[in-house]
């Protein structure tokens, strides 16, 4: 600035000091309230309108927020700041033009200090007495951000680090810094907002031009740890709404399209370029580059752009080439081949197929990799990107197809820490509860854990619901096996628990879970013949299993409540008021992409397979042959067995608290463990012995209750139970129930051995009431054609 102009001002504000017309004002409310008639700038006066009509409508909090004209004292707002602001709290001083000029005018951050606060304040008034003297100033504590948004309402936000990451194109990263969410159509807030806004100041606030910029604030936290409190302590505050030409719409990219921009006349043979690299750039760009001055040819270049960027803003009002790489050269030609997406197209013969997420397939098992070796429970987050990939990418595609992958491994192991986790419930809510299922959640999880898993000398089931994430952070697993895990799981959730519990949802939860593993299984190994069909296959999988359901809300919503938000993002968007849920995928999808996750993940040496197919061998197999007489199980399997055998303080979980018949000591369906601690053995054996001399036909076969109905139990006194009572004086047995001989007739049937004790359970049918005899025949047919 020239000395005569710096006189000037100097002039003007001696006058301004001493002329009773510019009376100051201290407190906020008045002063913002004889200022704001005098503002004429857009961005000033769009923010006062938000928090007079919009927020309501949006929620989202604005800072305290002082409006200062060219010519007002700067000691009034060194008053304002000692009375309104904390000391330690920095000042922001944003310069608010007349109209948008995208990133042309400096924003300054100075220390809460009074002569800090007056040499900012002179500067940027100077500032705008040179550039655009009927602008103003904004005041406003300094916001600590983590990251920076802008949204395009209605149709996406991009995101980006720091509090310029989108709007600079600032490079915080080695792969850059920006990444953009589709949004949805459901509770547009900021279209409601700006309605209102329009309605009540008789200003235009058009939805299609105007760009919603915030920030978030992590509240003081420097290490991110991805839970939910600290998820719950970010802050956004909105900054600015800032009046801009129509946004640019995002097409699907056509196959082999992974760079975003715009070339408004469709091609472009570049002559000149520019390569933008932070806003100090801007005002050149602003001076020389125009509708009437962009020479024929010319391309704007910003390596770590956006379509929502200060530079691109400017290329769109005077429709001047923008790309987002760095790999344009004089000579090349661009063509836009969808909207938002654009091409080196040299040789001018580009045929757009349709887009093809297979050609990132690649992408997609390196992410699969690295998901499974640095899971982290908060990746839910993450669904947008797998949703991305497979049908309309807004970033790279080959970026989406990774974090894709990363998704699928987290969904998987997720569900397996899930419903592992919640069968630590059984023994209380588990009617045809056995020592065999925590003997197999002890041996899936291994004899030696890692990071504390709530085990006494490694064995045990931990009765917490962490240290089942912790075990899924610290194992990288293999697929395959992980199929067989859920399998195993799905079938202990399908029989037995109460209602209340709703244990066969867990079991659904679980088969869908096994689903997708299996078919990640298959797509890591898959040719290129079978990839297409195994993808469409994968992507039915995930859906199914995003939305798989328990007792009390989403299967996966023990991560958090925020994962059924992610996973509703993941199709349809996010919406306009979820911007910190975005924030965090965002965060989470940058912590990735720079390798900022640590890990001791090892990976898992057990077989699952051999686990399941030990401990899945049927209640009567085990009647037979007790689980901790066992010297011949599998490696896996008989180390946990061994530990056991050498404990004292498991026996409270050798069998259930239900009163079931596998828990009756003296009853024929009665399991016994084997240990030789367990006391219930001992009683069985005893009753046992006491009865002697019977010629009753011994039911060594098990319940198998028929769908998710509890048939009622009604007693009946069956030949079979009196010529019982008639050998053994007292006896400990129930009477036989309907429920009970339709359980035991549909085992047989099951099993192939009905034909052979038909004619035994002819006697008690014959003892049934008319009902009760409808009822065991249906169930008779239906488990035989069931067998068919």
């Amino acid at each position: 600035m020239s000395i005569e102009k710096m006189m000037n001002m100097e002039k003007n504000t001696q006058v301004i000091e001493m002329n009773d017309e510019h009376k100051t004002y201290t407190d906020m409310d008045t002063w913002n309230t004889h200022r704001m008639p005098l503002v004429k700038s857009q961005k000033a006066i769009a923010l006062d309108h938000y928090v007079d009509y919009g927020k309501s409508y949006a929620g989202y909090r604005v800072p305290k927020t002082l409006y200062v004209l060219v010519d007002d004292d700067p000691w009034e707002v060194v008053k304002w700041c000692e009375s309104s602001i904390s000391v330690d709290t920095d000042i922001f001083v944003r310069t608010c033009p007349l109209n948008p000029r995208h990133g042309v005018l400096e924003s300054t951050r100075c220390v809460n200090h009074k002569n800090a606060i007056v040499e900012t304040i002179q500067h940027l008034q100077a500032v705008m007495l040179e550039h655009d003297p009927e602008g103003c100033l904004i005041v406003q504590p300094y916001q600590p951000a983590v990251a920076s948004c802008v949204l395009a309402p209605n149709m996406y936000v991009v995101f980006g680090e720091g509090h310029d990451g989108v709007t600079a194109g600032t490079n915080y990263s080695d792969s850059g810094t920006s990444l953009m969410f589709p949004l949805s159509e459901k509770h547009r807030v900021f279209e409601q907002a700006l309605v209102r806004m329009s309605l009540e100041s008789g200003h235009i606030y058009d939805t299609n031009k105007h760009e919603i910029e915030m920030v978030f604030n992590d509240v003081g936290h420097h290490n991110r740890q991805w839970d939910d409190e600290y998820i719950n302590s970010v802050k956004a505050i909105l900054t600015q709404i800032r009046g801009c030409d129509e946004h640019i719409q995002i097409g699907t990219p056509p196959e082999g399209v992974s760079i975003n921009g715009a070339i408004p006349s469709g091609d472009v043979v570049v002559t000149e370029t520019v390569v933008m690299t932070g806003l100090e750039q801007v005002q050149w760009l602003e001076e020389n580059i125009t509708k009437e001055l962009c020479p024929d040819g010319f391309v704007v270049v910003e390596p770590n752009g956006s379509l929502l960027s200060h530079i691109n803003a400017h290329c769109r009002t005077h429709g001047i080439p923008y790309v987002i790489t760095d790999e344009v050269c004089v000579g090349d030609t661009w063509t836009e081949v969808a909207s938002g997406w654009v091409i080196q197209n040299n040789g001018g013969d580009f045929v757009a197929n349709p887009y093809n997420p297979w050609q990132h397939v690649s992408a997609f098992r390196d992410g699969v990799t690295y998901g499974n070796a640095h899971w982290n429970r908060k990746q839910s987050a993450l669904s947008t990107f797998f949703h991305q990939w497979m049908g309309q990418p807004c970033n790279d595609p080959e970026l989406s197809a990774f974090l894709g992958g990363v998704f699928c491994a987290w969904i998987v192991k997720a569900t397996i820490g899930a419903t592992v986790g919640e069968m630590r419930h059984a023994k209380s809510q588990k009617k045809n509860y056995r020592v065999t299922i925590p003997l197999a959640t002890n041996s899936f999880m291994g004899v030696e854990p890692m990071s504390d898993w709530d085990m006494d000398n490694g064995v045990g089931m931990p009765n917490s619901r962490r240290p089942y994430h912790r075990w899924m952070r610290d194992t990288i697993v293999d697929w395959e096996q992980a199929s067989h895990l859920l399998t195993y799981m799905h079938d202990e959730y399908k029989t037995g628990w109460s209602s209340a519990y709703g244990g066969p949802k867990w079991g659904d939860g679980a088969e869908k879970g096994a689903r997708v593993a299996t078919l990640i299984h298959q797509l890591m190994n898959a040719s290129d013949d079978v990839l297409e069909d195994v993808g469409k296959e994968l992507v039915e999988a995930v859906n199914a299993l995003e939305n798989a359901q328990h007792n009390n809300g989403g299967l996966l919503n023990k991560f958090g409540s925020d994962t059924m938000i992610h996973f509703t993002a993941g199709t349809l968007g996010y919406e306009e008021g979820q911007m910190r849920n975005a924030l965090h995928s965002y965060m989470i999808a940058m912590d990735i992409v720079n390798d900022r996750i640590e890990t001791n993940a090892q990976e898992c040496n057990i077989l699952w397979g051999d686990v399941v197919a030990f401990f899945g061998k049927s209640p009567s197999y085990f009647r037979s042959n007790p689980v901790f007489k066992h010297t011949d199980a599998p490696k896996d399997v008989q180390v946990v067995l061994d530990k056991w055998n050498g404990v004292t303080h498991l026996t409270h979980m050798f069998h259930g608290d239900s009163n079931h018949q596998y828990n009756k000591t003296g009853h024929e369906s009665y399991i016994p463990t084997g240990h030789g601690l367990d006391g219930q053995d001992t009683n069985h054996f005893n009753k046992l012995n006491v009865q002697t001399n019977m010629s009753v036909p011994s039911n060594t076969y098990d319940v198998f209750l028929l769908g998710k109905q509890q048939t009622q139990v009604v007693e009946v006194e069956s030949a079979l139970v009196k010529h019982t009572k008639n050998v053994v004086a007292s006896t400990d047995w129930d009477k036989v129930g309907v429920a009970q001989l339709i359980g035991d007739v549909c085992s047989h049937v099951e099993q192939g051995t009905w034909e052979e004790v038909e004619h035994v359970y002819a006697k008690l049918v014959y003892e049934l009431q008319t009902d009760e005899f409808v009822m065991y025949m249906n169930a008779l047919k239906l488990a035989q054609e069931m067998k068919q």
